[in-house]
């Protein structure tokens, strides 16, 4: 899975910076807020932080 995730962003990568958590730490952190049913960024963040 991690392989095809990374050709894919080596494909459609269009220049931008890479921030300080690499794209597959972003896909997993939004893969797991959807399998835990969370309802939105600030939901997120405040689970997290408890």
């Amino acid at each position: 899975m991690r392989q095809d995730f990374e050709h894919l962003v080596k494909k459609y990568h269009v220049g931008q910076k890479f921030r300080s958590a690499s794209r597959w730490d972003q896909f997993i952190s939004l893969l797991m807020s959807q399998l835990s049913c969370r309802q939105s960024l600030r939901d997120i963040q405040s689970k997290s932080r408890a």
